[in-house]
């Protein structure tokens, strides 16, 4: 994220991420925390759903978000660099992958004791 932030292709926020897709949305990349509140989750998702070449992932905490930005908490990130968009959903895809096998293990555990 700070890739982008420095490449000027970063847009942190509801307003700014929303009038992004308004405008400009090819090949953008949205970041939500996982911890976002559900209305501003669904008012992201809508502005997205109209937009042709948005993807929305799910990544991390607002405070998580915040610390690599510098800032105390960010929930809503828009990245329009190609290439780093790309790295972002591949990565949030590694994540959810581990996020899948660490519960399918928690579970097995809980199975067998």
């Amino acid at each position: 994220l700070g890739l982008a932030r420095r490449a000027g292709s970063l847009g942190l926020g509801m307003d700014v991420v929303v009038r992004h897709l308004q405008t400009n949305p090819g090949r953008t990349v949205v970041v939500l925390a996982e911890d976002l509140a559900e209305r501003s989750r669904d008012r992201v998702m809508h502005a997205a759903g109209d937009a042709v070449g948005v993807e929305v992932v799910r990544a991390s905490t607002r405070a998580r978000i915040g610390q690599a930005l510098g800032r105390e908490t960010v929930g809503i990130v828009a990245v329009w660099h190609p290439v780093i968009g790309a790295r972002i959903r591949q990565e949030a895809g590694r994540l959810a992958a581990l996020d899948n096998a660490r519960s399918e293990g928690s579970r097995e555990t809980r199975k067998n004791h």
